[in-house]
C-alpha cells in the first residue's frame, strides 16, 4: 500500500488521544462528550454505524463507477491497509490507556476500522476526493481527540468527540 508521505508523517507523529476530554477543538463544530464512560454507548448507536457504512459505501461506489480497474484492486489494497493499520494499533492502544479510556475492544475496533478506510482513501486519492466527513474525522484524530459518535443527518451532521 502506497500512502502519501505527508499523510504517513502526520499519522506517525500524531500524539494519539492526548487531548481526549479537553474541549479545546476549534477547527469546526463538534459536540463534546464530557464523560469517557459515555464513549461506548455513543459508538454503539445505529446512527454512528449507519454514517460510517454510508460514507464507506460512497467511497467504494465512486471508485466502482469511475475507475473500474482500480476497483478491482480494492480487496488486495484493503488487506494491505489492514496490515498497515495494525502496526499503528499499538499506538492507538497506548494512547487510549494513557487517557484511561476503558473499552471492551469496541473503541479500538472503531479506531482501526476508521483508519483502514482513511488509509484506503489516501491510497486511492488520485481517484477519489474525500468527503468532508473523512477530512474532519482525520483532523479530529490528528488533534489528539477521539471521534465517537454522530449527531444530525448524513449531509448536515456533526461529530461527537471525546
Amino acid at each position: 500500500m502506497e500512502l502519501k508521505p505527508d499523510f504517513l508523517e502526520k499519522v506517525t507523529n500524531c500524539n494519539w488521544f492526548e487531548n481526549c476530554g479537553d474541549q479545546n477543538f476549534e477547527k469546526f463544530e463538534v459536540i463534546f462528550i464530557n464523560d469517557k464512560s459515555e464513549i461506548p454507548e455513543s459508538m454503539h448507536t445505529h446512527k454512528w454505524e449507519n454514517i460510517y457504512f454510508a460514507k464507506r459505501g460512497d467511497f467504494y461506489t465512486s471508485i466502482f463507477l469511475n475507475h473500474r480497474e482500480q476497483y478491482g484492486l480494492m480487496n488486495e489494497e484493503f488487506d494491505k491497509a489492514k496490515k498497515e493499520v495494525l502496526t499503528f494499533s499499538k499506538r492507538f492502544t497506548a494512547g487510549l490507556k494513557k487517557k484511561e479510556i476503558r473499552f471492551d475492544g469496541l473503541v479500538l475496533k472503531n479506531v482501526i476500522a476508521n483508519f483502514q478506510i482513511l488509509f484506503m482513501i489516501n491510497h486511492f486519492s488520485e481517484y477519489y476526493t474525500p468527503d468532508i466527513y473523512y477530512e474532519q474525522m482525520l483532523e479530529i484524530y490528528l488533534s489528539g481527540h477521539l471521534p465517537c459518535g454522530w449527531s444530525g443527518g448524513q449531509k448536515n451532521g456533526i461529530f461527537k468527540v471525546y
